[in-house]
């Protein structure tokens, strides 16, 4: 993992965010680009002037955060604003730079304390197929001991999609925990588990709920969890939790950082 992309928009929030990307960076052998997106003016008749003021904010203030930062040992970062809509220019620059991976926090600016997910995590996670770490608001990375991986169905049809998972367990000398979570909608096919999930060598717990959700927020109640990994399928693992621009806290809340891996379609 040599390339992570931290999405920030100058709120505290995703500042704390980038500050945990850059532990975590030098952990994993990576380099870090914080970026922002700037919303470019269409009027004709100020274009040129305010888009130009708008882009030299942006890096002035990319650039003084960067510099405030106390890089650890072997770890670099590089700052860069974009223009254009969010999601879009974020998830462009990232493919541009082949990022490996996306963090950010799990709300911007706006803070709702109502809301886990703010329009531009919530609309990356929707859209994107690069893994996501998303960091709670205030949350300090300061180990990751115990990694709970949790899966609705055992079936993983892509030795890639795990890829981030067995990094960050190596990295970080991290023991792997995996969860089903056995809902009244599974599949049979969903309960096998599958050569790929036997390979992580990890043990296996099981928990039955209504949905994805309670299960997941039930099992962590009294679990000793320093990362929770999740993976994303269409119509299935993560959908009601990123089906609307703001997710509710009501559907969804994580004390703990979520690593987001892409899931098949």
């Amino acid at each position: 993992m040599k390339k992570i992309v931290v999405a920030i928009d100058f709120s505290s929030n995703s500042i704390n965010a980038l500050k945990q990307a850059v532990k975590m960076a030098a952990k994993l052998g990576a380099k870090v680009y914080a970026v922002h997106a700037y919303l470019a003016i269409k009027r004709a008749d100020t274009m040129i002037n305010v888009n130009r003021l708008l882009k030299e904010e942006a890096e002035t203030q990319l650039t003084e955060i960067a510099e405030s930062l106390e890089l650890p040992k072997g770890a670099s970062i590089k700052t860069k604003a974009l223009k254009g809509d969010p999601v879009k220019a974020i998830e462009k620059y990232c493919n541009k730079v082949e990022a490996e991976l996306i963090v950010m926090g799990t709300q911007g600016e706006q803070n709702d304390p109502e809301v886990f997910l703010g329009p531009v995590s919530g609309g990356l996670v929707k859209q994107t197929e690069i893994p996501i770490l998303i960091i709670p608001n205030n949350y300090s990375i300061d180990k990751i001991e115990n990694i709970l991986f949790a899966l609705k169905s055992m079936v993983i049809k892509d030795d890639a999609q795990l890829v981030p998972l067995k990094h960050f367990i190596k990295k970080f000398g991290a023991k792997l925990q995996v969860l089903q979570i056995k809902t009244p909608d599974n599949n049979p096919e969903d309960l096998i588990v599958s050569d790929r999930v036997k390979k992580l060598k990890a043990p296996i717990d099981y928990i039955e709920a209504e949905n994805i959700y309670q299960g997941l927020t039930t099992y962590l109640t009294d679990s000793n969890v320093d990362l929770v990994c999740v993976m994303r399928r269409r119509r299935k693992f993560l959908e009601l939790l990123f089906t609307r621009s703001l997710t509710k806290k009501d559907t969804f809340n994580s004390a703990l950082p979520m690593l987001i891996l892409r899931g098949h379609y």
